[in-house]
């Protein structure tokens, strides 16, 4: 047997509660993340205004070279001009 291992087996109920702790850790977090980018926006250290995201109008400059292949994989560079 693995060494740590004693042989039991987890109840399902333990193991959907882990389950479901981990998941209202990940949600918590991402609330505080959230609740502190809209704090930045009121104080004003942060501009995220609806129109700035959207595609500039003289559109994408981009350009895409190959470089050719690495082994068994092609290799592609994006950039930007």
């Amino acid at each position: 047997m693995p060494e740590g291992w004693d042989g039991t087996i987890k109840d399902p109920d333990e193991v959907l509660y882990e389950i479901s702790k981990k998941e209202d850790e990940m949600l918590y977090q991402e609330f505080v993340q959230r609740f502190n980018f809209n704090k930045m926006k009121f104080a004003g250290k942060v501009k995220c205004h609806k129109y700035s995201r959207r595609r500039p109008s003289e559109g994408w400059n981009f350009t895409v070279e190959k470089l050719g292949k690495k082994g068994s994989v092609e290799v592609v560079v994006v950039g930007s001009l």
